[in-house]
């Protein structure tokens, strides 16, 4: 055979060398079009189109099968049909004689509703998808506090206080590591999100009403408290624990230690003034509930104090006897 006709063309040149192999790079990245499939993944996660959602599933699986996201898409597609999601809890929850307020529920992406077993074998299969992509990424608080709402869906407590416990105490080590979802950094400050998720598990214990489920919302509660001491509903569960046990001693110091954090918490001074009451210490309650009163910052809690201090008949007290019994 001759030589061709034409000559061969001139070699690429060293820039166009370059683009290439960046684009062949980005091409054999492991990370491209992830976030695509998630995006596409979420919006039949939204509706709970679950076949809608197998389908992208299944095409996510065989063009990416090593993604991260594509395991913890499978831990939420598990959870949410094999899990019948509850109501958040939110208002004014008197548990144990305890008033608890529940701020409205925050809506994040990326982390699941508290659920109930709908399909017990479905939902333990979100168990091993979340586990893996935690092991490979322990700085994805998300996962973490799936597998937490997963274990207490599951009635696993001591997993779940596992889990919360290592998540606390890396994000205690490692603040500036922590990511969420896409390795995007926190929806909010981990001191603000995490004690409040751990208040959320701790009251659902508690409206049980029941011994054992009494006693996880105190390990809770300790827990949160190790942690994040600053943060006072947490007294408030753990007086509620100490009131089931009826301990009423115990009950007061708990609320006096949020007491001393924050004198000015309606709620607090609230629960302490109905503990002083049901320890016959009458004169020390009332100064409390007019505390309440005088503050004026919770109106629930004023019309609370309000009634109790006219069922008293004080609903004016002497100062200088108000002064020596709060001193008692």
């Amino acid at each position: 055979m001759g030589l061709p006709s034409k000559p061969f063309p001139p070699p690429p040149s060293p820039l166009f060398q370059i683009l290439l192999m960046g684009w062949l790079s980005l091409l054999a990245s492991p990370s491209f079009g992830a976030s695509d499939y998630k995006a596409r993944f979420e919006v039949p996660w939204q509706k709970r189109d679950f076949p809608a959602m197998a389908q992208v599933l299944r095409e996510w699986r065989t063009a990416r099968p090593k993604d991260l996201e594509l395991l913890v898409a499978y831990g939420d597609y598990f959870y949410s049909k094999g899990g019948q999601e509850l109501e958040p809890l939110e208002g004014s929850l008197t548990v144990g004689g305890i008033l608890l307020k529940k701020k409205p529920p925050r809506s994040l992406s990326g982390l699941v509703s508290p659920a109930v077993p709908r399909n017990l074998e479905l939902l333990r299969q979100a168990g091993p998808c979340w586990k893996a992509a935690l092991r490979s990424h322990p700085w994805r608080l998300d996962i973490s506090l799936n597998l937490a709402f997963l274990y207490q869906a599951l009635g696993d407590f001591e997993a779940q206080y596992a889990i919360l416990a290592d998540a606390l105490q890396y994000a205690d080590k490692h603040r500036s590591r922590l990511k969420w979802e896409r390795e995007e950094g926190l929806p909010l400050a981990s001191k603000t999100l995490l004690p409040e998720i751990l208040q959320d598990f701790a009251g659902r214990y508690l409206l049980r009403e029941r011994s054992s489920e009494t006693e996880q919302a105190f390990r809770l509660a300790r827990l949160n408290e190790t942690f994040y001491p600053d943060y006072l509903e947490t007294y408030n569960v753990m007086a509620a624990y100490f009131h089931f046990k009826k301990d009423g001693p115990f009950t007061l110091r708990c609320l006096l230690m949020a007491y001393e954090k924050n004198p000015k918490d309606s709620v607090i001074l609230l629960n302490i003034a109905n503990v002083l009451l049901g320890l016959r210490k009458k004169e020390p309650a009332v100064i409390f509930f007019r505390k309440v009163v005088e503050l004026d910052n919770d109106r629930e809690c004023v019309s609370r104090a309000r009634k109790k201090l006219k069922k008293l008949g004080k609903t004016t007290i002497n100062r200088r006897n108000a002064e020596a019994a709060e001193k008692t």
